[in-house]
C-alpha cells in the first residue's frame, strides 16, 4: 500500500485496524506498506492510521475486495472519505 500525505518521518509508523504494520520511509509524503493476505482474506473495510510519535492522523478507509469476482467487475462501492471522529489526530 502507498501512504501518500506530508510530514512523515523514518519513526511514523502505519496501523490498520489498531495492528502496527511493517512500514517503509520514503520520503517526507509518501510511507508504504505490505499487508499480508492472510491476515485480510475477506471483502472489506479497515481504518489505517499513520503515527508521529503522540500524532495521528485521521483515520482513512481501505478496502478489500473480493479476491473471487474477475479484476473487471471488482469495483469499490465508497465513494467519499469516512468523517473524521471529532477531536481524534490531534494532541
Amino acid at each position: 500500500m502507498r501512504i501518500l500525505g506530508s510530514g512523515f518521518t523514518d519513526k511514523s509508523t502505519v496501523t490498520v485496524e489498531g495492528e502496527e504494520q511493517p512500514a517503509e520511509f520514503v520520503d517526507e509524503g509518501e510511507m508504504t506498506t505490505v499487508m499480508k493476505p492472510s491476515l485480510y482474506s475477506a471483502a472489506g473495510v479497515v481504518e489505517v492510521v499513520v503515527k508521529n510519535g503522540g500524532y495521528a492522523s485521521e483515520g482513512v478507509e481501505f478496502e478489500f475486495l473480493d479476491a473471487t469476482e474477475p479484476a473487471s467487475s471488482r469495483q469499490s462501492k465508497r465513494t467519499k472519505p469516512k468523517p473524521a471522529p471529532k477531536g481524534k489526530g490531534k494532541r
